[in-house]
């Protein structure tokens, strides 16, 4: 018998239990022996007309490419992946790939075997092996030394690589957070707490940044230790966390800074000052003629000046300064780095002469006003809420005024004074309720109530503005 004779050898193959497949270069099946047959449920004709992404459907054909010249490296590849047969029923199995190159023809023999038909510890394994492959989130295997050793298949698609380019890399070369001289300490915290959560960015082979969520374990193979680590693409909860922090943060309307924000951002004018010798301005906004526009042309309209009233502020600061929205038609302004107080007032003639200038409101042009007050740090105040408070104060003077211009705060302007307490507490007798200074938010309600009047004497500010009036009570005479 002719022991090498093509006829027995074809019979000695159609007789193994393995399944044999060969695949050409281009990843169509060229063969298969009887037992793939069978196993996939085709015959030979049919078998012929597949490629391996038919059996393999999670096997990128764009892949392909990239899989023959790893395998023309490596003349063999084991994997472990999942097949489908003719029925449309999945199984797991781990094929062992080998490279062959026969009479100038290249081609694949592929060796199949179901994971079932393995003893029981292999079979954990292959089944461990294949759910790992088959996660969403990246899994990592780091040695001691940063090396990266292994990588699944998801951490091939997240970050573009392939596994050959993974495993010669280190962790630096993914996490640019991470650096050789703080990864000693890094392992030590690892060891010690035997698990880490974290945040960090990865950089994909593209160079874009993945936000990713790193869960690393200490795990110790035959004396050796390892991280395992878990990577989960958070790019989606970065974005969503992003537009709610934006939501809490800034005005819907118009995009502005509110009242949360704008807190910070005073405090980080007044630390700016502090450390630069410098001065920090509030100026509260309030919008003249906006509640005719509102209640006669309808709320659309009213939103359309808001937002043109808003861009326009924006237009005259500087990237450093702050226009925020507080509600209604009343807006601050944070000045940042102000070499002297007088440059507020600069600020407040461009603002004057911006909000002046016509609006066309779906086909009518509308003019309005601004009436603004202004708080200086350290003058007015040396936080915050005092500085707003005062601005505020200031604003309502400018109203009680005749609207339409700009007014530095004065402590005449606050009831706070000796002099100012008799004023209070007869203005509360007269009107019933109790207001906190003559220019507050009730000021001019309460001055025609108590029989208060402005007198046309005014102190005038360096800077232009008025900064404070003369008061005549109707029963103490001048204040």
């Amino acid at each position: 018998m002719d022991y090498g004779s093509p006829r027995l050898l074809e019979h000695s193959l159609n007789h193994m239990k393995d399944l044999l497949l060969w695949i050409g270069h281009d990843g169509r099946v060229l063969h298969a022996n009887a037992a793939a047959l069978k196993f996939y449920g085709y015959d030979s004709e049919s078998f012929t007309r597949l490629t391996i992404h038919d059996l393999d459907i999670h096997f990128r054909r764009e892949s392909w490419p990239q899989h023959w010249e790893a395998l023309k490296r490596n003349l063999t590849l084991t994997v472990t992946v999942q097949h489908c047969n003719a029925a449309g029923t999945f199984y797991p199995v781990e094929i062992v790939d080998n490279y062959q190159c026969v009479d100038g023809h290249e081609f694949s023999l592929a060796v199949v075997r179901l994971v079932e038909h393995r003893g029981d510890r292999a079979r954990r394994m292959q089944l461990m092996e294949f759910s790992v492959d088959q996660m969403t989130d990246s899994a990592l295997w780091i040695a001691k030394d940063a090396r990266i050793i292994f990588a699944n298949d998801a951490t091939c698609r997240n970050l573009g690589y392939t596994h050959d380019e993974l495993v010669k890399m280190t962790v630096f070369d993914v996490d640019p957070n991470m650096t050789p001289e703080a990864w000693p300490q890094e392992w030590e915290s690892l060891r010690k707490d035997k698990t880490l959560t974290f945040e960090t960015a990865h950089r994909r082979k593209d160079g874009r940044m993945m936000p990713a969520e790193v869960n690393a374990n200490l795990v110790q193979v035959h004396e050796q230790e390892y991280n395992c680590a878990f990577v989960r693409d958070i790019t989606e909860r970065k974005i969503h966390e992003a537009e709610l922090t934006r939501l809490a943060t800034h005005d819907v309307l118009t995009g502005l800074p509110n009242r949360n924000l704008l807190n910070d951002r005073i405090d980080h004018a007044i630390l700016h000052a502090k450390r630069n010798k410098e001065y920090a301005g509030v100026m509260v906004v309030d919008l003249d003629k906006f509640k005719f526009i509102n209640d006669n042309m309808g709320h659309d309209a009213g939103d359309e000046l808001l937002k043109e009233v808003a861009s326009r502020m924006k237009s005259i600061l500087r990237a450093s300064d702050t226009v925020a929205r507080l509600g209604g038609d009343e807006f601050v302004i944070v000045l940042e780095g102000v070499a002297h107080p007088e440059d507020c007032a600069l600020v407040g003639q461009k603002l004057m002469r911006i909000v002046a200038e016509p609006m066309i409101l779906g086909e009518v042009a509308m003019e309005i006003g601004a009436s603004v007050g202004i708080a200086v740090y350290p003058m007015n105040g040396e936080d915050a809420a005092s500085l707003l408070k005062n601005a505020d104060i200031a604003m309502y003077q400018v109203k009680s005024e005749g609207r339409g211009n700009f007014q530095f705060y004065e402590r005449e302007m606050t009831a706070g004074g000796a002099e100012e307490r008799p004023v209070h507490f007869a203005l509360s007798a007269d009107i019933r309720f109790e207001i906190a200074a003559v220019g507050g938010r009730r000021g001019a309600v309460a001055l025609e109530r108590s029989g208060t009047r402005a007198d046309p004497s005014q102190r005038v500010h360096p800077g232009g503005g008025r900064v404070g009036t003369h008061w005549r009570h109707g029963c103490m005479g001048d204040r």
